[in-house]
């Protein structure tokens, strides 16, 4: 099992800074692990199976600086995307609460892309 795939979600001026889509390789049940230097993390997928493609109700938290991972594949398809959500609250001094809805897309060298 390769390492997981980092997901750096850095706090800017603008609000969130994330790839909008990250592809896991479902073959290698490759997982992902979100960190955020500057507040605490909260990762939320669907608790739907058919919506989540990780184990448990798809919600992950992690303090400021640290990190949290989602777990094996084991609903995913390949070649489909996944929203989720992330919610930072910052460290800083008012903190402040930001929230992005990026993607997570199961990708996959053995199974051919459909047409």
């Amino acid at each position: 099992m390769p390492d997981p795939r980092l997901v750096v979600v850095e706090v800017t001026a603008e609000g969130l800074s994330v790839p909008h889509i990250v592809d896991l390789d479902i073959d290698e049940l490759e997982e992902a692990q979100w960190f955020c230097p500057q507040g605490t993390i909260e990762v939320r997928f669907s608790s739907d199976p058919v919506e989540n493609p990780f184990p448990g109700d798809g919600s992950y938290q992690a303090p400021a600086g640290g990190s949290c991972v989602s777990g094996e594949p084991v609903n995913g398809k390949p070649w489909r995307s996944y929203k989720y959500s992330i919610i930072v609250t910052t460290s800083e001094t008012p903190s402040r609460v930001l929230t992005l809805d990026p993607r997570v897309r199961m990708v996959s060298r053995i199974r051919f892309r459909p047409v």
